[in-house]
This record gives structure tokens, C-alpha cells and sequence, in this order.
């Protein structure tokens, strides 16, 4: 009964989603990029790193989104917990430039939202993709991510620009929510008591995920994981080819998904501090492994860590 359950609530947002079923979220190279802002009259790039970083040079007619800035608001002690409201991401949106038929190209660098050149392969892939999912959740029917980056499209010595770049501004509608990005706090109760039907990935680091170091910096309260969750620091989906990172092949992430006890192929909740980092096993099982069925915990754990009900466990073991 509890798994019929489960597979009726999976049929109705299949069925919910059906006009949006074949939109596409891919990855883009360089030369494929250069291509499209060539025939593509739909192109909208998206340049995901910090303000100072775009203005300094970025890639021609790209604007500037900040993976925790307008499309995002507080929770808690957070002040980019959360995806923001369908009201003010329309606003957002709309300032943008942005449409619901557009082809939108995000790409980042090997430094942090921030503008910091920390070293870090998670940053290299979720600066973009978060950005990807609210674009995807709000209804943008084609979203792609550019492999290797702002450092893959200079090291081609392609053309860049500097300083500020604007689109005209449009009327962005939201219809309806996409139901294949973000799940909340309802699901993730309900998944909890179902191991056996929905699989939680932690992409935090494994002293965050083990409760060795505290994350209270993100404003989460409590130490530790999710009950049941098993540990796949995001950063490991990336591999470092000179001065820029590029996705790795798909053998290697299921072998990588497979040897943390995770079916790449079954309904997966993927969560770290706020969704940030949570956002790169979304994009890929849908881009690499083709599994539409992953879903990234908006607010992640500074909402679970405040949720009674919501269990926590610390040490190596789900």
C-alpha cells in the first residue's frame, strides 16, 4: 500500500508536468556555444560568477546572475536560503531579459560566487547549475550548462567583452512550477520513512557530512546528516583539465554514485547547506545519467535542522 502510494503520487506529477516534459537541460562546449550565438535568436548567457569577476571580462552579451543573489531570500539566519517567490522571480526575470522560450547558457569559473579562487570543483559546477534549476523550476524550456566554463573559453581564446551588459527587458510569466527541481519540507518527512523508495545524497564535504566540522557558519543548527543519507561531495562529479574543470564521463559518475551505496537510476533527494551545492547531482542525472526523478532540497538542512521531525545522525554511517 505504501509503495502504491508513492508510485501514484510519482503519476500525478508526471502527469502535471507533461507539457513541460520536453524541455531540455544539456551541456554545452565552447565551440557549440560560439554556434549558437551565431543562429540562435533564443540565446540568453548567463555569466554566474560575482559581479566584479563579469565586469573585468566575460563572454560577449552575457549577463550577470548571482548564484545567491535576486533569485533567492532568507531563512533563518540565511539570507540566500531559499528560491524566492513566483512574484519576484517574474520581476527578476523579467529585468533580465530572460523569456520562457529562451536557450539559456549559464556558465561560471573555477572561483566561488564569491570572487575567490578557492580550488574547489563544487564551485565550478553549482554556481551554474543552481542557477539552472530556479530558471528551470520558474519554466525556462531549454537550460544547458557550458563544460570547462569562463577559464574553457579563454584558454580557446574566444572573444570577451568587459563591463556591464544588459537585454531588453520582457514580461516573464510564471504558468506553473516546474515539479522535477526543488521538493520541500512535506516530501522530505515522507521520504525519510521510506528509505527503500527514496534515496537522500548529502553533498557537503565528509567532515560536514560526519559532524566533525560545524555548519553553523550557514546557519545550520545541528550537526551531522539526514538520517539515511549517504555522502557524495559534489565536487567529485568534476575533473580538472589545465585551468578548468569539465564534467566527468558518465561511466565514471554512475562507478562514483554506485561505490556510495546510491542507485543512480532511483528517485534521489539531493541536499547540502542551503540547496546550493544540492543543485549539481540535480543537473547531473538529468543531463549525464538521463534520470528525471532527482530532486534538490530547497533550503537543504538550514530548514531541516529546525525541523523537529526531520532526524539527524552523526558519524560516518546513513
Amino acid at each position: 500500500m505504501k509503495r502504491l502510494k508513492y508510485l501514484v503520487m510519482v503519476f500525478f506529477w508526471l502527469i502535471g508536468g507533461f507539457s513541460i516534459a520536453f524541455a531540455k537541460i544539456g551541456i554545452v562546449t565552447p565551440g557549440e556555444l560560439a554556434s549558437m550565438m551565431q543562429n540562435d535568436k533564443n540565446l540568453v548567457i548567463i555569466d554566474a560568477r560575482s559581479h566584479g569577476s563579469y565586469i573585468t571580462s566575460h563572454i560577449p552579451k552575457a549577463i550577470n546572475i548571482s548564484p545567491t543573489g535576486s533569485l533567492f531570500s532568507g531563512y533563518g539566519p540565511n539570507p540566500f536560503a531559499v528560491v524566492d517567490s513566483n512574484v519576484k522571480l517574474e520581476k527578476v526575470l523579467s529585468q533580465k531579459g530572460i523569456k520562457n522560450d529562451s536557450d539559456c547558457v549559464v556558465y561560471t569559473g573555477s572561483s566561488s560566487a564569491f570572487g575567490v579562487k578557492d580550488g574547489n570543483p563544487a564551485f565550478a559546477l553549482t554556481s551554474a547549475t543552481r542557477i539552472m534549476a530556479v530558471l528551470y523550476y520558474a519554466g525556462v524550456e531549454n537550460v544547458y550548462y557550458l563544460n570547462g566554463g569562463f577559464d574553457k573559453w579563454v584558454d580557446e581564446k574566444r572573444p570577451v567583452q568587459n563591463g556591464d551588459y544588459a537585454l531588453k527587458s520582457t514580461h516573464f510569466v510564471i504558468s506553473r512550477n516546474n515539479p522535477f527541481v526543488f521538493v520541500n519540507e512535506n516530501f522530505v518527512r515522507w521520504a525519510v520513512n521510506h528509505e527503500n523508495q527514496v534515496q537522500f545524497v548529502d553533498a557537503r564535504m565528509y567532515k560536514e557530512y560526519t559532524g566533525q566540522v560545524s555548519d553553523e557558519k550557514f546557519g545550520v543548527s545541528k550537526l551531522g546528516h539526514i538520517k539515511g543519507a549517504r555522502n557524495v561531495f559534489v565536487g567529485e562529479y568534476m575533473e580538472k583539465v589545465g585551468n578548468y574543470y569539465v564534467i566527468k564521463p558518465k561511466q565514471e559518475i554512475m562507478q562514483i554514485l554506485q561505490k556510495a551505496g546510491i542507485d543512480p537510476n532511483k528517485p534521489i533527494i539531493s541536499y547540502c547547506h542551503i540547496g546550493y551545492w544540492g543543485s549539481g547531482l540535480w543537473f547531473i542525472d538529468n543531463s549525464v545519467l538521463h534520470n528525471k526523478l532527482v530532486w534538490d532540497y530547497n533550503g537543504s538542512l538550514v530548514k531541516a535542522s529546525l525541523d523537529k521531525e526531520i532526524p539527524f545522525v552523526e558519524g560516518q554511517n546513513p
